[in-house]
Order: C-alpha cells, then sequence, then structure tokens
C-alpha cells in the first residue's frame, strides 16, 4: 500500500480553513515569492506525522494558525487525516496530542470538529501497520556494536523531504542526518526499507545473537567454578582467620581440609551476636551539669572568703593603731579638766596665740575612741567563725567536686568499654556476612557438572545458527548486490540525464557513509569532493529518485512521495538574485540562471513520475517558473505573494492565552 499527500490543511482562529492540494501520481509544483511560506510545507507535513518537535519558524504561519493539518491517500479504499494543534504555550517546543481520522473517503473537518483523539505514538503504530511495516528489528551485522532497532514509519520520512538547506548539502544526503544519533538509525533501517535484510535472516541473526549472549554467560559460570575450586582453600583458610581474630570460632589447627574449612565457615557464618549493653550518656550529662554547679558555688564562697578575711585584715590594722592612740591619751587623765581657762595651757597657764583643745575634748576623743575598741573586741569573735564557716563550706564543696569527677570517670570508662564492645561484635558481624557472601558464591558439584552439560549443548546451537546464517547470508549478499546494482544504475542514468561532471562513470550509493559515489577507476570521487554546487544537488536528486524507484519497484512499505525544496537554487549565479524572483516566467527568464540545466532537472523529474506510472508523487517548492508546458501543468496554485500565500494575510494573530479555545 502506498501513501501520498492530498493535501496541506491550516485553520485559523476563527475558524476558516487554508487548503494547498496536491495531485497524487504526479509533479506538484509551488512557485512564488520569497517568505510566503513554501519552505514551512516539509515542517508541517513531518509535524503531523508524528514528529513531537515543533519546528516551525517563527513569523505568521506560527502566530495565525491554529491547527495544522495533512490529508493522505494510501490507496482507493483509505484515506488518513492527521491534524496537529500548535504548542499551548509560547516556550513549548514539542506538542503530541492530534486528531487522527480514517475512512474510505474523508471529508476535511471544519475547525469546531477538530478534537484531540490520539497522539504522535499512535499515529505511527497506525501508519506503519497501514503502510504494511511488520514487527522486525534492524540488525546491521553479525558482529555489529550498535543496539538493534526495529524499523517503523518515522525511519521512513528520511527519504520523503530535502529542505532547502540541504538538497544540495555536500556533506549530508539524507533528511535529518546530521542530528545526533541518527546516522546510525539511518544505517540499520535503510536495509529493511530496500528489502536487503529480510524478516528470516533479521529474526536467525537475533537468534544468534542471543545464543551468543547465553554463551559468554555459560562460559563465564564455568570458569567461575573453576576458579572457586582452585582458589577456594586459600581463601577459605584466610577467612577462619579472620574468623578467629573477630572471636567468633577457635583458633584454627590449620591442618583442615578443604571439606572441613567449609564446615568451619558454616558454623561461623550462623554466628549471632550476644546481649550488648546500651550505650547511653544521660548520667554523663547529668555529673558533668553538677559539677559545673558546684564549681559555680565553689567561686562564690571563695569570693565571700576572700572578701571576709579582708575585713578581718583592716579590722585588726584599725585596733593596733586605736591602741597605740588611747595609750598616748591616757596621761591627760592626772588633769582637772577645768583647770584650763580658753586659750591656756593646763599645766602651765600661759597663753597661747594658737590655743590648743582643751583637755575636755580631749578626754571625749579617749572616750570614744576606747568605746571603738571595746567594739572591735566584741565583733572579733563573730568575724573569726564567719571565716572559719566559710572555709569549711570551701573544702566541702572541693570534696563534692573531687567526688563527682570520680563518678564521671567510672561512667566515661563504662561507656567505653560499652562501644569496644559493640565494636568487636560489629567487627565479628562483618567477618560472618563476608563468609555468608563467600560461601553463597560457591557452585555445588553437581551444579558444576550441570552447566558444562549446558555450556556443550549452547555451543552446539551457536554453531549451528552460525552455519544457517552462513547459508543466508550467501544468499542475502546475492539479493544485497541485486538491490545495490539497480539503484547504481538508476543514479548513473540520472547523473548523465543532468549531464553531471563525472557522469562519465558508474555512480553508486554507499550506504556505510550515507553518501553518493563516482567511481573513477583508481580513484573513487565521494559527492563531498565533486566540484560545484549543481553536482551536490544532481546527487541528491538521482540517489533519492533511484531510492524511490527500489521501494516502489520492491512494493516496500514506504510513503511515496518526495518534496524537493528549490532545488534550482544552484543553477544561479547570484544566490540573492534567486530569494528575489517573484515566481513569474518573465522574472525567471530574465534572471542570471542556466535555463538550460534548470530544464534539465524539471525534464528529468518528469520523466521519473512518469515512467513509474503513478506510484511516485513530487512536490517541488520553488522561486522559478519556466514556460514549459509540463512545468505550468504541475503548478498546483497561482504564484504566491504576499497577498497570496500559504496563509491568507487577513487571518488574526492568536495568543498564547487563547490556545484552550482551540486546542
Amino acid at each position: 500500500m502506498t501513501m501520498q499527500l492530498e493535501a496541506v490543511v491550516l485553520y485559523s482562529g476563527d475558524g476558516r480553513k487554508r487548503i494547498v492540494p496536491f495531485r497524487t501520481g504526479a509533479v506538484n509544483i509551488i512557485t512564488g515569492c520569497s517568505r510566503t511560506g513554501k519552505s514551512a510545507i516539509i515542517d508541517i507535513v513531518d509535524y503531523c506525522l508524528g514528529r513531537s518537535e515543533f519546528t516551525i519558524s517563527e513569523g505568521v504561519i506560527k502566530e495565525r494558525v491554529a491547527w495544522y493539518g495533512v490529508l493522505l491517500r494510501l490507496s482507493r479504499e483509505t484515506s488518513v487525516f492527521v491534524a496537529k494543534p500548535r504548542p499551548s504555550r509560547q516556550e513549548a517546543k514539542s506538542q503530541s496530542g492530534c486528531c487522527y481520522l480514517t475512512g474510505s473517503h474523508l471529508d476535511l473537518p471544519e475547525y469546531s470538529q477538530l478534537r484531540m483523539n490520539s497522539n504522535d505514538e499512535a499515529v505511527v503504530a497506525s501508519l506503519s501497520r497501514l503502510l504494511g511495516i511488520e514487527e522486525n528489528e534492524s540488525v546491521p551485522g553479525r558482529f555489529a556494536t550498535s543496539a538493534r532497532s526495529e524499523a517503523h514509519f518515522r525511519h521512513s520520512t528520511y527519504y520523503l523531504y530535502q529542505d532547502q538547506d540541504l538538497v544540495g548539502n555536500r556533506h549530508v544526503m539524507f533528511y535529518r542526518q546530521n542530528e545526533e544519533g541518527l546516522p546510525r538509525t539511518i544505517r540499520d533501517t535503510l536495509p529493511f526499507f530496500l528489502g536487503i535484510a529480510e524478516e528470516g535472516q533479521m529474526r536467525l541473526m537475533e537468534n544468534l545473537r542471543r545464543a551468543q549472549s547465553r554463551l559468554r554467560k555459560a562460559e563465564r559460570d564455568a570458569s567461575l567454578k573453576r576458579a572457586v575450586i582452585t582458589f577456594q582453600d586459600s581463601r577459605g583458610q584466610a577467612l577462619l582467620e579472620e574468623a578467629h581474630q573477630a572471636g567468633i570460632i577457635t583458633p584454627p589447627s590449620g591442618k583442615e581440609t578443604a571439606e572441613s574449612v567449609l564446615d568451619l565457615l558454616r558454623v561461623a557464618a550462623e554466628w549471632t551476636p550476644g546481649s550488648v549493653p546500651e550505650v547511653r550518656d544521660e548520667r554523663t550529662l547529668a555529673l558533668q551539669e553538677e559539677i559545673e554547679r558546684l564549681r559555680s558555688e565553689l567561686q562564690e564562697v571563695g569570693r565571700q572568703l576572700r572578701a571576709a578575711e579582708s575585713f578581718a585584715s583592716v579590722a585588726e590594722g584599725y585596733e593596733g593603731e586605736a591602741k597605740q592612740q588611747a595609750l598616748r591619751l591616757q596621761s591627760i587623765e592626772v588633769l582637772d579638766p577645768t583647770s584650763a581657762t580658753d586659750g591656756a595651757c593646763p599645766l602651765c597657764g600661759s597663753q597661747h596665740l594658737d590655743p590648743s583643745a582643751t583637755v575636755a575634748q580631749i578626754l571625749g576623743n579617749l572616750r570614744r575612741l576606747r568605746a571603738d575598741l571595746s567594739a572591735v573586741e566584741r565583733e572579733r569573735p563573730q568575724l573569726g567563725r564567719h571565716i572559719r564557716g566559710l572555709r569549711e563550706k570551701k573544702d566541702e564543696i572541693a570534696a563534692q567536686i573531687r567526688q563527682k569527677q570520680f563518678a564521671l570517670q567510672g561512667v566515661t570508662a563504662e561507656l567505653d568499654a560499652a562501644r569496644k564492645l559493640r565494636d568487636t561484635a560489629a567487627r565479628a558481624a562483618r567477618v560472618a556476612g563476608r563468609i555468608s557472601l563467600y560461601l553463597d558464591s560457591l557452585i555445588p558439584d553437581d551444579a558444576g557438572q550441570n552447566r558444562e552439560e549446558e555450556l556443550a549443548q549452547v555451543r552446539d546451537q551457536v554453531a549451528e545458527l552460525e552455519q544457517r546464517l552462513t547459508q543466508e547470508e550467501e544468499e542475502h549478499e546475492e539479493r544485497r548486490l541485486s538491490v545495490m546494482n539497480r539503484i547504481a544504475e538508476y543514479m548513473t542514468a540520472g547523473a548523465r540525464a543532468l549531464e553531471l561532471e563525472h557522469a562519465t562513470w558508474p555512480f553508486r550509493l554507499d550506504i556505510r557513509a550515507l553518501t553518493a559515489v563516482a567511481d573513477r577507476p583508481h580513484h573513487p570521487i565521494p559527492m563531498e569532493r565533486m566540484g560545484s554546487g549543481q553536482n551536490h544537488l544532481g546527487c541528491h536528486i538521482v540517489t533519492l529518485l533511484a531510492i524511490h524507484r527500489v521501494f516502489i519497484e520492491e512494493g516496500r512499505p514506504v510513503p511515496a512521495f518526495l518534496v524537493l525544496d528549490q532545488p534550482s537554487q544552484k543553477y544561479f549565479v547570484s544566490p540573492d538574485q534567486y530569494k528575489q524572483l517573484d515566481g513569474s516566467v518573465g522574472d525567471t527568464s530574465a534572471s542570471d540562471a542556466d535555463l538550460h540545466a534548470i530544464e534539465r532537472l524539471f525534464a528529468y523529474l518528469f520523466e521519473v513520475t512518469a515512467s513509474l506510472d503513478g506510484n511516485l508523487q513530487l512536490i517541488v517548492l520553488e522561486h522559478a517558473n519556466l514556460p514549459d508546458k509540463a512545468f505550468q501543468q504541475a503548478i498546483v496554485e497561482s504564484p504566491w505573494t504576499p497577498k497570496n500565500a500559504l496563509v491568507p494575510d487577513d487571518w488574526p494573530e492568536i495568543l498564547y492565552e487563547d490556545v484552550s479555545k482551540y486546542s
């Protein structure tokens, strides 16, 4: 079953619909001015056919279109319509939801009828089934290191599009080939699509891969068994010594046999830790807090004691001085306090210009001094008792601190002992665990015998599959040569029709390098070393058309259309002049282009398409316009202009805030 495009359909946010129709089995040309949306056709078709990534460029095609759709014709009885909304957020780069419809004759739905009822994964699965891509696994070769991949519909898209940057690229042949990982995918799946790698051979190759995997595992197991037998005695003795050091078992005698070593190790593996006291340090914290409290109290008592002793020292000094003063004043008591008049001496009666204190005054001072001395004598015993009490309290607190410190040392020692006991138990548990792991890794003797038998069986199976595959590969090589020779024949004929520079030599497809090669004797020339963009363009055209010829002839499950974007650009001297073309015949005729080469290109496209009897559809997006009758009949619409473009200029811009209205 083939698949070709009947239309590209765009929907505006206000419900309007823009349909770009295509004729199946023929050449379709869209020409016109630059920036009218021609190149977006490839992005729109690929987006609708299962590609979640949204690659449509910024501008009116992104800002004014709500839904993008394609109508596909698979047979007279089967049509498929797929439409996808643009992503719901401005920064979003992908959208997987879609509207998927299928039927014998579909009418294009109206905007109000669009509903997301499927997703890209389901669309790819459905199109794969409709095309006839059965479950498969593409295996690149018997000794290949790349992962196998299952060919599905999306893998066929590498041969459907040639955008304007690719169509004349000297380094890259296929769509998206320059993306990471895709060259390997193309190399792995292209043989399936060409019919080179048949499903029977692929299944045989996969069976061989699985048998080889089982063989490697069986060989590892057998090797492990032999290694265990060789080294288990020394390893077991080492583990026994570790078990002894950890206190799990009694010291080994050193004369154990291999069997007794295993017996002792089994006993050690069953070891379980005894009761281990719980390590708790609440008592430590309480003692530390109590010691800190006592130290604070000791500091306070010491401060009080120093203050009392200082006071006693001051009082003692005062008492000594006061007694000396009193002794000096006692002699005045022999005089009569009234014997002296003002200003007269009590001893001689003579007058003084600076009279001294009277006898009465002196006697008054003496009485007060004696009273103070008497008070000091009364307070002395109480002060002494206070100082002695403070000293006793200080000694008592110091004794309590020492007692608490001794208790703290005892608790710390207890904690250290408990921790050491737990560490010993942990070490013993680790040793027991290693012993258990070692015992688990041993292979019983009977199991070893079974493994040797299994190894022999798998080796026989691998040998049988390799013999069958060798026979299949001989037949496969004949088929591969047949297909590749036909592709080379078509490429060579196309190179000569386009008058490429190296067309005197045979052209061929190099699947490994994914490029075209001109087989000049002693010096093959790959596409990237061919001069001029016209040669690179020609290599792309002849290679893709040759591949599609084989797809069609072999009835392979690949869509039967090819989109070429601006192939004539390589025939213009000035790229800027090409971009300025308005799509009219007169503008093209007045340009600096090699018109004869452009005519040869389109004549070749028409010739190939006609020779395939409607089984191939070409869609060409162009700026050029030729007066040739076939060219004019192939134009699907009037040349596109800013007023007559892919997206009508009166469609309103759709705000992302309004996306919910259509998605």
